[in-house]
């Protein structure tokens, strides 16, 4: 049955009904104000149309939506400034998986925000999104809000960064949001949604969109009364109150995974998808054919003689024709504005073999225009536990691991490389676990004493291929400190620090060996709560091990994010042609700090 929108003011070039019967309407659009969608009046909720910033609303709720892997940005930044970064310390913690249909909530408290909390709603990976995911997150919110006594929430478009035109996901998030309405709601005390949207022609879009399900089922057994409240400029983009917060950063995501085959093996196809967080463009999927041996030969050259600073540029190049599609690589050639964008990799255990740090695209290293990190997507990683206390002090305390199992010579020189290089950092403690000291129960002991901000390791690694969470350190006495014994531990370092030197000569000589067990050391350290992960994919050079070293951690005590140091020494070796600056291999959030600038000891 067609619906019926009863009201006073004038809705464009459309004919209504209002309370005299049918009135055509002039074609200058009037301000919607007290407009009723409906048909039965059982049960009625109030649709508010906001051309303002979510922050400039109130409401008792402020509902948002985040992918997997994707760090808060806009309308999520917004906010966590307001709430001193406590949306950015969740998902670097990973208390937040993002899982399609997952509600997070996370109370306000005294902020100038006006509602009482926030709830993050897990879209899934952004590979996959679409309106039917869109329709179940937008009920389970309600379902969610609902349950928990809330009535009145504000929201955006959910999901408005992946290309879906307005008019479906408005129309996908209001049957979810009626849909779980009808199904929750029994007392029908839930009263308001308001939608905000700042950028006109999109609002203008939202509006007309709301217009066009007036005719449609969708309101069937709700009366709807639809208000606009006035524009409002948005407020000056308000400063952190801390350096917890980094600056908004344009960055794009690159998930890819491995279909068919197994790790390294046989026919196999990459599925890829690009998102660009910062330009709200569609989101690109496209699938590559991996030729397997021409990838296996490939991963042999890096850390060879011939493997140099001047021939890096080539191999990148190389790589990423092999491994992405050509419409990802001539996306991620194109520079939004001219400016470098960072880079965040999303992989899962086969993709986590390929060098992507090297990957030279558009005649441009993203690694060294703009930064790149990756992330291992796994369903069942830890939350990481780092002690907070750790980032306000002065110093930075780093255990080193050497050659637990003593049979390793050149893990005892990679150690005194190490000191060498930190004792030059300023405000630098050292602790030094070597051979018999280093056995699982003192380590252990290290991990969970919330003393170090670093742990740094050099010796063997171990894998299991049926249970990765086992995977882990192999101790003094051949016993393994494993990622579900570092689960089990209250609080961890922050940061893992392995060099591949020395487990590059456990592995054995097979390149899939070797790569296999690289991915899955730094997957066992992830899974079991290490919440930054940096590691290299060859054997680094002195030079270049001790410039990073001093680099890197000067830049961390002087309170950058881990992404700030790593694109600061990754510049270093590359002005010195040293082809190593590509080795380093960071796992987790580039905005996370191990030290918070400014800031004193804390009273214990």
């Amino acid at each position: 049955m067609a619906g019926r929108v009863r009201g006073q003011r004038s809705l464009g070039a459309r004919k209504v009904e209002t309370a005299s019967g049918p009135d055509p309407l002039p074609a200058a659009a009037a301000r919607l104000d007290g407009v009723v969608i409906g048909r039965a009046r059982q049960r009625r909720i109030d649709i508010r149309l906001a051309h303002r910033s979510i922050v400039d609303v109130g409401a008792e709720a402020y509902v948002l939506g985040a992918f997997r892997g994707v760090a808060p940005s806009g309308a999520a930044r917004a906010i966590d400034v307001e709430l001193d970064g406590a949306l950015a310390e969740a998902f670097a913690r990973r208390m937040f998986s993002c899982a399609s249909g997952e509600v997070f909530t996370v109370p306000v408290g005294r902020t100038t925000l006006a509602a009482s909390y926030v709830v993050i709603l897990g879209l899934g990976g952004f590979e996959d999104f679409g309106e039917s995911t869109l329709e179940l997150v937008a009920e389970n919110a309600v379902r969610a809000l609902v349950r928990s006594k809330v009535d009145d929430f504000a929201t955006i478009l959910v999901g408005g960064g992946c290309g879906i035109p307005v008019p479906g996901l408005l129309k996908a998030t209001i049957t979810g949001f009626v849909r779980g309405l009808l199904e929750t709601d029994v007392e029908q005390d839930f009263r308001r949604i308001t939608l905000c949207e700042l950028d006109a022609t999109r609002y203008a879009q939202m509006r007309e969109a709301l217009l066009d399900l007036a005719a449609t089922p969708i309101f069937e057994a709700i009366e709807v009364t639809v208000t606009e409240l006035e524009a409002k400029a948005p407020r000056p983009p308000a400063a952190a109150r801390n350096a917890r917060i980094d600056p908004p950063s344009p960055t794009r995501y690159l998930y890819v995974e491995q279909l068919g085959g197994t790790v390294g093996e046989g026919p196999a196809r990459y599925r890829v998808s690009l998102l660009d967080a910062e330009r709200k463009a569609a989101i690109l999927l496209d699938e590559q054919a991996i030729d397997a041996p021409r990838l296996d030969e490939l991963l042999t050259r890096p850390g060879s003689a011939g493997f140099t600073h001047a021939r890096l540029r080539r191999f990148g190049a190389e790589l990423a024709k092999l491994v992405l599609p050509p419409r990802i690589l001539e996306a991620l050639a194109a520079r939004s504005g001219g400016a470098d964008q960072a880079l965040v990799v999303l992989h899962d255990a086969s993709a986590s073999r390929v060098p992507w740090e090297t990957l030279h695209v558009g005649g441009r290293f993203p690694a060294l225009h703009g930064g790149l990190a990756r992330r291992y997507v796994a369903r069942d990683l830890s939350v990481a536990k780092w002690l907070e206390s750790r980032r306000m002090g002065r110093t930075l305390d780093v255990l080193v691991i050497v050659d637990p199992t003593g049979d390793l010579a050149g893990a005892d020189a990679e150690g005194r490389l190490v000191l060498d290089a930190l004792e030059a950092v300023p405000d630098l403690h050292c602790t030094v676990r070597r051979r018999a000291e280093a056995t699982r129960r003192q380590l252990l002991a290290d991990f969970d004493s919330g003393r170090f901000d670093v742990v740094h390791y050099a010796g063997h690694a171990f894998f299991d291929a049926r249970v990765p969470v086992r995977s882990g350190l192999v101790c003094a006495g051949g016993e393994v400190l494993s990622g579900k014994d570092v689960a089990a531990l209250s609080r961890t370092p922050a940061l893992f620090f392995a060099n591949a030197c020395e487990s590059a000569r456990v592995r054995g000589d097979a390149p899939k060996s070797r790569l296999h067990l690289a991915a899955s050391f730094a997957e066992s350290i992830l899974r079991g709560g290490i919440a930054q992960y940096l590691g290299t994919y060859w054997p680094v050079g002195d030079d270049g091990a001790k410039t990073f070293a001093q680099v890197f951690y000067r830049q961390i005590l002087g309170g950058a994010s881990i992404g700030q140091a790593l694109d600061l020494a990754r510049a270093a070796l590359h002005a010195a042609k040293l082809v190593d600056w590509a080795d380093y291999i960071h796992s987790g959030a580039r905005s996370f700090r191990l030290k918070i600038a400014g800031t004193a000891d804390p009273e214990v």
